[in-house]
This record gives C-alpha cells, sequence and structure tokens, in this order.
C-alpha cells in the first residue's frame, strides 16, 4: 500500500524554456511509444540509450546490470514503471510511471483541484527537508506549477545522497483520466544535469493525451479532501532507481574483491 501510495505521487510537467538554449538536448532523436493504452504516448530517447519495459528487457543492459531478467521485470511491474530508459553510460535514468489506482481514481485530474492546494502540498513536501530512508537521503528543494497538454503537473528538483551514489533529480507529476504519471530524471555524478534538464523537459513536452474524460465536478470536493494523504509521503518512489544503484554496487565491490586479491 505505502509503494502504490510513494509512486502515485511521481507524476509529470514541463517547465518553458527558450528553445535557443535547447541545443544539445535537440540533438538526441526521440521515438514515440504508448503508454498504457491508445489515448496516451510520449517520445523517448533510443539510440545511445537502453529501454526496458516488463514486455521487453534490453538484452544489452540485461548483461551490464548483472540481475536475472525475471527479477528486473518483478521490479518494473512492482513499481508501475512503464518505461525504464538509461543512458549507455549509466549516469543518466529517466523513468515513465504510470499508476491506476483507488487513489489515482479518486483525484482523478490535477485540472479539478484549486492550485493553492497543490502548491500547498508540494509545498509541504519540501519543507520535510532531507528525509532519510535506509541508506538514502531525499532532499526536495524547489517545486513549482506548469499547465500544457490539457494537464496541470507539479515540478520537483532535489538531490538523493547514498553511499553508491549522489544525484539530482528533477521530476514531473500529474493526474489525468483517473492515471498518475510521472516522469523523473536522475542525474549522477559525472553527467550534465543542465543538458539532462533539457532533455526531460522535451520528453515531457511530447507527452500527448488523445481524450479528457470529462467527469461529474460535484465529486471536486471529495478530491480536494483526498489530497492530504500525498503530505505524509516523505520519499517520492526513489526506489525507482535501484537499477543504475545496484549496477554501481555490483561493480564497486567487484573492484573491492579483486583488490584484495
Amino acid at each position: 500500500m505505502a509503494k502504490k501510495i510513494i509512486t502515485f505521487f511521481l507524476l509529470l510537467a514541463i517547465v518553458f524554456t527558450p528553445v535557443v538554449v535547447w541545443a544539445d538536448a535537440e540533438d538526441v532523436e526521440l521515438e514515440e511509444y504508448q503508454v498504457h493504452n491508445d489515448n496516451m504516448h510520449i517520445s523517448l530517447p533510443y539510440d545511445g540509450w537502453y529501454i526496458n519495459t516488463p514486455r521487453d528487457i534490453n538484452k544489452d543492459f540485461l548483461e551490464v546490470s548483472e540481475n536475472p531478467k525475471r527479477k528486473l521485470v518483478k521490479y518494473l511491474n512492482d513499481n508501475d514503471i512503464d518505461y525504464n530508459v538509461v543512458s549507455e553510460d549509466l549516469k543518466t535514468e529517466i523513468n515513465v510511471i504510470l499508476v491506476n489506482s483507488s487513489q489515482s481514481k479518486t483525484m482523478f485530474d490535477f485540472n479539478l483541484i484549486d492550485d493553492e492546494v497543490l502548491l500547498d502540498r508540494a509545498k509541504g513536501l519540501v519543507e520535510l527537508g532531507t528525509q532519510e530512508e535506509k541508506d538514502i537521503k531525499t532532499t526536495y528543494n524547489t517545486y513549482r506549477l506548469e499547465e500544457f497538454n490539457k494537464c496541470t503537473f507539479m515540478v520537483f528538483e532535489g538531490t538523493v545522497e547514498s553511499e553508491q551514489d549522489n544525484v539530482k533529480f528533477y521530476q514531473y507529476t500529474t493526474m489525468i483520466n483517473g492515471y498518475g504519471i510521472s516522469v523523473t530524471l536522475r542525474s549522477s555524478e559525472g553527467a550534465d544535469y543542465d543538458s539532462d534538464k533539457l532533455l526531460l523537459e522535451r520528453i515531457v513536452h511530447t507527452l500527448d493525451i488523445k481524450e479528457v474524460k470529462v467527469v461529474d465536478l460535484k465529486t471536486n470536493m471529495h478530491k480536494q479532501m483526498a489530497i492530504p494523504i500525498l503530505v505524509v509521503v516523505a520519499f517520492v518512489g526513489f526506489v525507482v532507481f535501484l537499477f543504475v544503484r545496484q549496477i554501481r554496487k555490483n561493480k564497486r565491490e567487484e573492484a573491492a574483491n579483486k583488490n584484495k586479491e
């Protein structure tokens, strides 16, 4: 239940940025993919990237990950990850998460919730400060709302620190048609975070919702009452970065063992 609530809150957004600053990010070719059903699509990088889904784990990535296929498929399914996209240098990771749960169906659409309520909940998450779970320290530093492509989005930036890696994240969240959608960037040490951010903005901007369902606005009161559950979520799904973290941990342990020989 906790994992579902955590994953449900990870969703998506975009910030307006003049085209002139997109430079390197625009050099990355994108290809369109279906998100859960034919009503939703998003474009993702593919050349120089590993793309993994519960239906298809990239064979090359399978070798790099040093994990059995069944374990990775289970991991994707358990965390509601539709697409896990990892750069070949393992420095950048992007996850597209789609949640269709009782919570997402109750919230249904961020467009039905007052901006002040959304901002207040986002502010509450940031004001929690650094949160710790096991060896992971997560800090949300900034938040804002954006509206585009028929959706209202929450946008967060922050850091995740662990023994294996220190990373920056850029997170876009939205709720539409009863689905929670999240696109989150993880940019590790040595990566070009500014370029990664621009790429994520470009990706999110491709999100296409063909049809937005109309609901009875009388239910909006219940949605306003339901959103406070988000405030108790101290760790917004950073388990979704275990792919690369585990790979790095495996390689460090392997190197340490060789040094002992």
